[in-house]
């Protein structure tokens, strides 16, 4: 799955709020409004900038509780999009485990934006999170970001990247075995893409190494084919195959 951009809202539309204060310095706060009710025409749209500094528009929707809410979203040039992938994760390691981390990629050509994203762990004996870290700034063209966490190791566990604005998974990996009910937030998700990747595709606890995007970013939207086990470990750089 590419996050080239947080998935639409699920429901916006002509529908009225109301505002208290809404200006350019919202800066990527999600708020209800109280107050007096005004058209969503007279706010959505406008320009705004994001918590990581990068110039956006306004989007307002309704979330699953009902509650209308607004966001400083970044809005990159349409021919330069950003593509935030899940990269490489080392959840298993020889020994003890420690040291763990996933780390995210962006394979786009502009800037992408990780506020309102989270990395969300899931255990796949009961489909439930079981961890969550929270994601901030921005992630450059071509760059990478490591993220140091121990995930679990079961048959099978999972992760997923997660929009806590529009409640979405953006991008995810079913690892050990297929996820197929994910429960984060207010609803159920897959945590696989196309093809689930086979069980025997593993990371080791008796040889170094990762599971990788190979060839480094790769994305068909087809597990089976973009992930692959690899002795070369590279945090923070381009994945060996």
């Amino acid at each position: 799955m590419k996050a080239a951009l947080p998935r639409r809202p699920r429901r916006i539309g002509a529908i009225a709020v109301a505002v208290l204060a809404l200006s350019a310095g919202l800066a990527g706060a999600a708020h209800p409004f109280p107050g007096a009710s005004v058209s969503v025409a007279a706010v959505a749209g406008s320009p705004c900038t994001t918590a990581s500094g990068l110039p956006g528009t306004i989007v307002v929707w309704t979330d699953s509780s009902g509650v209308v809410r607004s966001w400083c979203q970044y809005a990159p040039p349409s021919e330069a999009l950003p593509v935030l992938v899940l990269n490489e994760i080392d959840y298993d390691q020889v020994g003890a485990d420690a040291g763990g981390f996933v780390e995210l990629y962006n394979a786009g050509l502009s800037p992408a934006d990780l506020e309102g994203l989270a990395l969300v762990f899931v255990d796949g004996a009961n489909g439930t999170e079981y961890r969550r870290r929270v994601l901030s700034g921005a992630l450059a063209a071509g760059a990478y970001r490591v993220i140091s966490i121990d995930a679990q190791n079961g048959s099978p566990d999972g992760v997923a990247l997660y929009s806590t604005r529009y409640e979405g998974v953006m991008d995810a990996l079913s690892y050990e075995g297929a996820i197929e009910r994910a429960f984060i937030g207010a609803f159920a998700h897959t945590l696989v893409e196309g093809t689930a990747l086979p069980a025997s595709v593993a990371d080791s606890n008796t040889v170094n190494g990762s599971l990788a995007r190979v060839p480094n970013g790769s994305d068909t939207d087809d597990a089976a084919t973009d992930w692959a086990f690899t002795t070369t470990v590279t945090p923070g750089a381009a994945n060996v195959g």
